[in-house]
């Protein structure tokens, strides 16, 4: 059988992770580019969100974090995408308030928000840019070790049996998975729950 990790490593890890978050939420706030404030201020919001989900007052449960973690992710990824697709427009040459409302248009970006982008010159927001993305990169490895943390703690979902089967006359080892409490077909539907 798989052995769970106990509680309170789940919570001293988790809360570790949450501290790791909370860093790069400095960092991003620490940019300042002309031309890209939306994005800082998408990417600031985008990451607030699941640092106010993910942390509580109350006792967290690793199940509901793994849920809300891996909910997070598809959204980050969508950031990601619209940074490389702007980087792209900008290399062609359109201008960065365009492409800003071109993204406000599709609702990739928020149209609520009060900045708007001043005609600046392309030259130097790639590398920018390059920094916004690995910012988004780094969140979704530490996001992605809150979702394994919770994972791990949960001790109802996966129990792992050794099987010995034979292949003509040659014994194999194999594995077999059942659930303990939760079948895999449930521990599926938790993860497109969490993604869709």
């Amino acid at each position: 059988m798989a052995d769970t990790q106990p509680l309170d490593e789940f919570e001293h890890n988790h809360n570790d992770c949450i501290v790791r978050l909370l860093s790069e939420k400095t960092n991003i706030e620490a940019l300042k580019t002309p031309g890209l404030g939306l994005i800082d201020e998408e990417l600031l919001k985008e990451l607030e969100h699941p640092l106010k989900e993910l942390t509580g007052t109350s006792r967290i449960e690793p199940q509901e974090v793994f849920k809300k973690a891996i909910a997070f992710l598809p959204k980050l990824d969508a950031k990601r995408f619209v940074i490389e697709n702007i980087l792209e427009s900008l290399k062609g040459g359109e201008n960065l308030s365009i492409i800003d409302q071109r993204y406000r248009d599709l609702g990739l970006l928020s149209s609520d928000s009060g900045t708007n982008v001043m005609e600046v010159r392309s030259s130097g927001l790639g590398a920018e840019l390059i920094k916004r993305k690995s910012f988004l990169k780094r969140v979704e490895i530490k996001v992605g070790r809150i979702a394994i943390n919770a994972l791990k703690s949960i001790p109802k979902w996966i129990e792992i049996k050794p099987t010995i089967t034979f292949v003509g006359p040659i014994p194999a080892l194999g594995f077999v998975l059942e659930g303990k409490g939760m079948s895999v077909q449930d521990l599926l539907d938790t993860l497109a729950e969490g993604v869709s």
